[in-house]
């Protein structure tokens, strides 16, 4: 009659173990997929924010490369016409020794 009782008693302690361990499997699922779940959101608004603050280097990257072309542009016309300018002088000052 024990041995009985204890087959019996092993069969639901087994069982009972069994559902146990799934229940713990399952938590631990539904835990794991929450953990990811969250950690993948905040690695999407980490990648948006740093996506947006690279968007706005690069359109000021860009503001300061148009800056400098145009300041290159400005300083080589400086240089153009002051050449101009001391080359009619020179035409200037050759005019006024040839009527003198």
């Amino acid at each position: 009659i024990l041995t009985e009782v204890d087959k019996k008693l092993d069969t639901r302690l087994t069982g009972t173990q069994e559902h146990i361990l799934v229940e713990i499997d399952r938590r631990l699922d539904n835990r794991i997929t929450e953990s990811e779940n969250l950690i993948l959101g905040e690695l999407d608004r980490v990648q948006d924010n740093l996506t947006e603050r690279l968007d706005t280097m690069k359109r000021r990257l860009d503001e300061m490369t148009e800056y400098y072309r145009i300041k290159k542009l400005d300083d080589i016309n400086g240089a153009m016409l002051l050449k101009m300018i001391q080359e009619v002088e020179k035409r200037v000052e050759a005019l006024e020794a040839k009527t003198a």
